[in-house]
């Protein structure tokens, strides 16, 4: 008798943990999708200069502006050669940022 209920209770416990497994992974593919939307894309294809400008791409996602660092004030953040560069901006331990869009994330 007492191993025939360890036996149920382990059942019951191996199907719960697989249930909730299940659960997880459907809603981790679920998110997934959500996150993988192009929302932001730029192939620098423009003349060289100091900033990054406004985004410019072929996949027909709406151009926007780059912002902070990238929005053309500093000189470490450019497009040369079609490629957009960001450079050491001369200070240890600074995080350098370049955004995009207007949502706001943090």
């Amino acid at each position: 008798m007492k191993s025939t209920r360890a036996m149920l209770l382990f059942a019951l416990g191996v199907a719960f943990i697989l249930f909730l497994n299940l659960q997880h992974s459907f809603h981790a593919k679920a998110s997934l999708s959500t996150a993988a939307a192009n929302t932001i894309e730029d192939n620098f294809t423009r003349a060289n200069q100091t900033g990054w400008g406004i985004t410019i791409n072929t996949d027909s996602v709406p151009n926007v502006a780059w912002g902070t660092d990238a929005d053309g004030s500093q000189p470490y953040v450019s497009i040369n050669n079609n490629m957009g560069m960001f450079g050491y901006q001369g200070n240890i331990n600074v995080v350098g940022l370049a955004t995009a869009g207007t949502t706001t994330y943090g």
